[in-house]
Formats: C-alpha cells, structure tokens, sequence
C-alpha cells in the first residue's frame, strides 16, 4: 500500500509541475484594459481604444497606471508603468 500512495503523491507532483507554467500563462495573456485620460500616451505594446488602453497583443508587458514614481522593477512609458528587469526607480513627470 505505500508504494500506491507514493505512486499518486508522484503523478499529483507531476500534474501540477506541468499545469502551473500553464496557468501562468494563460493569467499573463488575461491583462484588463487601463483607463486614458485625453492627451495620456499608451504604454510600449498598448494601444488606444476609446478612453482605454489596451494590449496590441499577447506579448504586450503588464502595464500600471503611474501614480508619482514606478515601483521598484518597473519603468516608465507613457503615462503608465511597465514591469521591466531593472529594479531602478525612476521620477515620473506629470502630462499637461
């Protein structure tokens, strides 16, 4: 009987190995459009539909509306954040 239960611990491990790249992929491609005030640019990857930004494609980066400074892993585009490799915080101007 404990080789059963090893064996069902071991294909579950598996399963999940397998599912939860899946899942994070499907979450990436699942991005809400952003809120465009007039004159406000769309992030790198973005476009404007209406008084919205939206992704140009599955590949487009996450983007945030930037609120003062970008996080810490995040850059600046446009009027938003996008999420980035560099970690450097950047200053943010205001669109008039």
């Amino acid at each position: 009987m404990p080789y059963l239960r090893t064996l069902t611990i071991l294909k579950t491990l598996i399963i999940a190995t397998v599912l939860l790249p899946t899942l994070a992929i499907a979450q990436r491609s699942q991005q809400l459009p952003q809120p465009r005030q007039p004159g406000q640019w769309c992030p790198v990857g973005w476009m404007a539909s209406g008084s919205y930004c939206v992704p140009g494609s599955d590949k487009a980066p996450f983007a945030i509306p930037k609120n003062g400074w970008c996080p810490a892993g995040w850059r600046e585009s446009g009027s938003y954040c996008i999420r980035s490799g560099s970690a450097v915080m950047q200053p943010t101007t205001k669109i008039r």
